[in-house]
């Protein structure tokens, strides 16, 4: 996959491409909503992509 990507954003990432909300993503992977968030921010740092379809786009290449 590259980028460097950790396990647990790599969970984040799966369960964004299933259209879950940031909540529920918390829910499911027993995170607090604000640390789904960092993970997003670290996907979208790493990758440079500018949205959620960008973001799954590059990471499924």
């Amino acid at each position: 996959m590259g980028y460097g990507i950790t396990p647990r954003e790599r969970a984040t990432l799966g369960e964004l491409r299933t259209g879950a909300a940031v909540k529920q993503i918390a829910r499911r992977l027993d995170l607090s909503p604000y640390m789904v968030n960092d993970h997003l921010k670290a996907l979208f740092r790493k990758t440079g992509a500018d949205g959620r379809d960008e973001l799954i786009a590059a990471l499924t290449r």
